[in-house]
């Protein structure tokens, strides 16, 4: 992550362990995030 990038209410929890996270494990996380929500919307659209 960049310096100047501002961080969210929401991401202050992850903030202590993210410090022990590469920028490749974040992205990867940030993958499998995305790839949930969208399953989830998928699936109550379908419902």
């Amino acid at each position: 992550m960049m310096p100047d990038m501002a961080v969210r209410p929401d991401q202050d929890a992850d903030t202590a362990a993210a410090n022990f996270l590469t920028e490749t494990d974040q992205l990867v996380f940030l993958m499998e995030k995305v790839t949930r929500r969208f399953r989830r919307t998928i699936d109550t659209s379908v419902e």
